[in-house]
């Protein structure tokens, strides 16, 4: 089927994929993954006819941003994302959108990035991991804290969707029952209930 729109369609730069302190993948499956998620022409483009996608919208890889533990830091580099993603749709409309990359280590920061990408390099809202580091490598906070009210208050006032997108635990807090986005999870033999005996 041609015609296709592609949503979750990550893209990287060489700073996005090698975060300080997070871990990186080796070998070939990862080295070729690498190589593809900074192409945005010539084998994305052709991975795209090849699968009747006619248009993507591009976000970060994960974790990103999220790994970036000084929010300044994190900060400079979600502008110079934002500003090489929109840099990369210029050359190709027809084929291209954006979702904003955000520094959710500082709300505020946040809001005042997500706003410039909507309004001045036309994105098309955000794609964010589900949790942030800050500060300390054991750290996981997320976006239900009172801090981030005056952000989700941008996000309606935009009125764009804002992509929450799983990302793997933090190492330091991996457990045999910790899935993505350091969830909890259970099997199901565990979670369920026994079942009633019958009487005959």
């Amino acid at each position: 089927m041609n015609g296709k729109v592609a949503l979750e369609e990550h893209w990287a730069v060489n700073e996005t994929l090698h975060i300080p302190g997070q871990p990186v993948a080796a070998g070939a499956f990862w080295d070729e993954t690498r190589r593809l998620l900074v192409d945005f022409h010539d084998r994305r483009l052709a991975a795209m006819d090849a699968h009747g996608i006619e248009f993507a919208i591009l976000g970060l890889n994960s974790p990103a941003l999220q790994a970036v533990l000084d929010p300044v830091e994190a900060a400079e580099l979600a502008r110079r994302t934002n500003d090489t993603l929109a840099d990369e749709i210029a050359h190709n409309p027809r084929r291209f959108a954006g979702f904003a990359g955000l520094s959710m280590q500082d709300p505020e920061e946040a809001a005042k990035e997500l706003t410039r990408c909507v309004t001045e390099l036309g994105f098309k809202g955000a794609m964010v991991n589900c949790f942030t580091q800050r500060r300390v490598p054991d750290s996981a906070v997320y976006y239900d804290l009172s801090e981030f009210r005056p952000f989700w208050a941008t996000v309606a006032a935009l009125d764009v969707p804002f992509y929450l997108h799983p990302r793997l635990t933090i190492p330091s807090r991996e457990s045999p029952t910790t899935g993505i986005a350091g969830s909890t999870v259970r099997s199901g033999i565990s979670a369920a209930k026994p079942r009633p005996r019958r009487s005959d």
